[in-house]
């Protein structure tokens, strides 16, 4: 594991990117990124094979080039009909400090780095222990690696139960990305393949991340709601969190600070608007700052 050295001290940014409705999430995401964080180191996996994850727009591309955001091609190696297991090895090959994010996010204020580090890895508690509410068995998906099933020292960030080590894998931080991608991947496979664990999909990446953390003898810190913050969830009353996670355009058309740091995005990078308008979804959110012009 590389030490922490003034040449790696900053996080890259890895986020996963392929044509469709996907690419223009990223491409807001990397303009709320290159204004918000300022390291910019900032980098993205375009999905092969593109028979099945369509080329990034010419217009994407451009805006990426602009942004300074780094393309590299990327393969899901669990399964091509399990889409969140194109995250699983994005950060292969990006040794130091890494933050995965999911690219249906928005960086709504400066971005204090520095509260991710002093551990091996970081991530916000799932807002609720979906695999084990869907008939999971925790005690199945640790007797597979010989471990002890972790006590539950976790609060789920929406239902306020306590879990075992389970986290949304929208952002997660790790002091090597790459160490993390391969031990990601080794857990992904073998809970994917055990007959005996059910309730694995779409949640096979986050049942599997604790136990990859605890491969590589990791102990994970545990970060606050703002970092990840569930927009589709709950509202932002009480203040703008770092990271607003929206999942989808109509809860950015509902919601006035996101609205305001979309319009501010696209006034600032102005491609954002044709790339946002040719996917549907867009269209509520693009008729409402049309509105206000």
């Amino acid at each position: 594991m590389p030490p922490l050295t003034p040449e790696n001290t900053y996080p890259t940014i890895v986020f996963v990117t392929h044509g469709g409705p996907l690419e223009a999430k990223s491409a807001l995401l990397a303009a709320s990124l290159a204004e918000h964080y300022l390291p910019a180191k900032m980098l993205t996996r375009l999905m092969e094979p593109f028979d099945v994850f369509d080329k990034i727009s010419e217009e994407t591309a451009q805006l990426f080039d602009e942004l300074g955001v780094e393309q590299r091609f990327g393969k899901n190696e669990i399964s091509i009909e399990y889409k969140h297991g194109n995250k699983i090895t994005s950060m292969r090959g990006v040794t130091g400090p890494t933050i995965f994010l999911d690219s249906d996010m928005l960086l709504m204020c400066p971005f204090s780095w520095h509260h991710t580090f002093n551990a091996d890895a970081s991530a916000k508690p799932a807002d609720l222990d979906t695999f084990r509410h869907g008939g999971g068995s925790w005690t199945e998906v640790w007797k597979l690696f010989g471990r002890k099933v972790p006590p539950k020292t976790y609060v789920a960030s929406l239902s306020g139960e306590k879990i075992r080590p389970y986290f949304n894998a929208g952002f997660i931080y790790a002091r090597d990305g790459d160490a993390l991608s391969e031990a990601w991947l080794d857990a992904s496979r073998r809970i994917d393949a055990a007959p005996k664990v059910i309730n694995k999909r779409p949640w096979l990446d986050q049942i599997a991340l604790p136990v990859a953390f605890s491969l590589l003898d990791w102990q994970p810190r545990e970060l606050d709601v703002s970092f990840n913050f569930p927009n589709h969830l709950a509202g932002m009353e009480h203040g703008l969190p770092y990271f607003a996670h929206y999942h989808w355009p109509r809860i950015v058309a509902a919601n006035p600070s996101l609205m305001h740091r979309t319009r501010s995005l696209i006034t600032k990078y102005p491609l954002l608007k044709p790339i946002l308008g040719k996917y549907d979804e867009w269209d509520e959110v693009l008729s409402k700052l049309d509105e206000r012009e």
